[in-house]
Order: structure tokens, then sequence, then C-alpha cells
């Protein structure tokens, strides 16, 4: 069975600007793990009930990063902006 595209993303991940079709279905998870090679993100439940999975998302807003934990595993790939795991930033805010 072969996915259809449907929408781009982009957004910020660890500093580095990607630019990624978005196919039906993927979420944060799989593309941390399966196409950014980035495994410290760990599948476990896959209900957002474990935490294994946590990653850190953000916005700026008038050059202060807003962040908050996200669930990787529920989090549609379609909705991702702005993703900075270990990302440098001059001030946090967590909302």
């Amino acid at each position: 069975m072969q996915l259809s595209v449907v929408s781009m993303s982009e957004f910020l991940l660890n500093q580095e600007y990607i630019s990624q079709n978005v196919t039906e279905g993927m979420v944060l998870l799989d593309f941390l793990r399966m196409e950014q090679k980035l495994t410290g993100t760990r599948q476990a439940c896959r209900e957002g009930d474990c935490g294994a999975c946590m990653v850190l998302s953000g916005h700026n807003i008038n050059g202060i990063m807003h962040c908050q934990p996200v669930n990787s595993c529920l989090l549609p790939l379609g909705l991702v902006f702005r993703v900075g795991a270990g990302a440098a930033y001059s001030e946090y805010r967590r909302d």
C-alpha cells in the first residue's frame, strides 16, 4: 500500500531547516526515528501515556522561544512547525 503526500511541512529541527513532504498518517516520532535517524526519541506505548516519546516543541514570539513538551507519537507531522531538541536559545519560556 502506498501512502499519498497530503501536505508540506517546514520547521527547524536541532537548528536545521527541514522541508518535508508529509505522507498521510505520519507522526513526528516516525519522522524523527526513521527519516532523521534520531533514535534517542523512544517508541513505547504509541498512546501518549508513557512519555518515552516526549520531545520539546516551540515557536518564536518576538525573539523569545516558547516551548512545551509534546508526545511525538501522537503529533501528526503536518502540524509540526518547529522542533528544537537540544537547540541553544538565549531565552526560554515554558508555556
